[in-house]
């Protein structure tokens, strides 16, 4: 008799008969058939083919198991692995139990199921190794990739869902700066789950310094996009910028570098806008950035939630982000409270001023007061500490001058 480990790998658990327990990985105690009826036998781990629902089928697939002796008993790590499906299978798991413990390797052994319709096994380059660390490989990240149809979402894991409560390392994002950041439970959508960042100020206060980037998107030259991002904060005196473009070399951001600054509350929010993709946007790997001034926000906490780039129709008319001609939107929503987006286009590097005032010709708010390279443009104004009724806004871009009027209603 004999005794070693089974693995199984298999899309449900499966029952071990002699401890009742369920699962895909466990030991096999002095038996002469390896299955999972024995009476001694016992169960190491439960999981599953990744990602859920595939189902192993005829190619080739990479294998690995390695045994070490630790403190508290006997580490097995295992995997099999076809890269092309894509498909894993692989775990860890410490045996405590001395029933298995042997210094002695003398076999190897593939079965295949009843259930299964494969008729033959090939194993090539079977090798064993000794203190040689067995690395389990990942799986690709399903990343959308086009053609597009309008309404597809063509960024990965916006909104943290691929994660798990208390990660400081979210799948496909990228960070700057050493603020700490975390996995958290207080979201705005029905997931559950957003990325909280606490801030702290270090003598370095370029906005890039602190940036968290969605990252990994790929889109298609001429085709019309829209970003939406989720923010909140810890109090009304936090602010953040919302971009989207190339993270690396060669540096371009879809509407330009002058991004606009958006004040926060503790109310979650949404910073959205459109472009449409350039030949230099579509060549390279795009990202969605969220850049927090760690002076601005000195010892407080952004929440950063439902991060998304969707594929939607060009609107007749629409500013492009090459404008051709100096203009100012109507904001949006109208009437509003108690905030609302304002766009405008420049053609060309222009200083730009836009301010609020009141019906009595008061300034109330400066919103933008810089120059600023040629593109669309988008700035929330937060009327919060306003009272209700109508109020004009007024941009200057060097010779043009265009007012508007919005309601505030309360």
């Amino acid at each position: 008799n004999a005794n070693g480990y089974l693995f199984l790998p298999n899309t449900a658990t499966v029952s071990w008969n002699g401890s009742g327990a369920q699962g895909t990985f466990g030991a096999i105690v002095d038996r002469l058939w390896y299955s999972t009826n024995g009476g001694n036998d016992y169960v190491l781990g439960d999981n599953l083919i990744a990602p859920e629902g595939t189902t192993p089928q005829a190619g080739t697939y990479e294998f690995g198991f390695s045994f070490e002796a630790v403190d508290d008993g006997t580490q097995i790590t295992y995997y099999m692995y076809n890269a092309d499906i894509p498909l894993l299978f692989a775990g860890t798991a410490i045996d405590t139990a001395e029933t298995v413990t042997t210094t002695t390797l003398n076999s190897f052994n593939i079965a295949l199921g009843t259930g299964t319709s494969a008729t033959g096994i090939s194993l090539s380059g079977v090798s064993v190794d000794y203190g040689t660390a067995l690395t389990i490989p990942s799986l690709p990240l399903p990343l959308p990739e086009p053609p597009y149809d309008f309404g597809d979402i063509v960024n990965y894991n916006g909104s943290f869902a691929e994660d798990a409560i208390g990660d400081t390392a979210p799948i496909n994002w990228a960070f700057n700066g050493d603020s700490t950041r975390m996995v958290v439970d207080d979201a705005q959508n029905e997931d559950g789950q957003a990325l909280k960042f606490d801030l702290a100020y270090t003598g370095q206060a370029d906005w890039w310094r602190q940036e968290a980037n969605n990252q990994g998107i790929t889109v298609v030259k001429g085709e019309t996009y829209e970003v939406s991002v989720w923010l909140k904060a810890d109090s009304d005196s936090r602010s953040a910028r919302v971009y989207s473009g190339i993270r690396v070399d060669p540096y371009s951001r879809a509407r330009g570098w002058n991004t606009p600054e958006t004040s926060l509350t503790t109310e979650w929010q949404e910073v959205k806008f459109q472009f449409t993709a350039t030949e230099e946007l579509a060549s390279n790997e795009m990202g969605i950035g969220i850049e927090m001034n760690s002076e601005n926000n000195d010892g407080g906490s952004i929440y950063i939630d439902n991060v998304t780039m969707t594929k939607v129709e060009p609107v007749a008319n629409e500013i492009s982000d090459s404008p051709l001609e100096f203009a100012l939107e109507q904001n949006y929503p109208n009437p509003f409270n108690p905030s609302t987006n304002i766009r405008y286009s420049i053609p060309q590097a222009s200083h730009v001023t836009l301010s609020v005032y009141n019906m009595l010709g008061q300034k109330v708010a400066t919103l933008v007061d810089q120059r600023q390279t040629a593109g669309a443009q988008s700035v929330r104004f937060d009327a919060r500490s306003l009272a209700s009724g109508m109020y004009i806004y007024r941009i200057q871009a060097g010779n043009f001058v265009q007012s508007r009027r919005m309601m505030l209603i309360k």
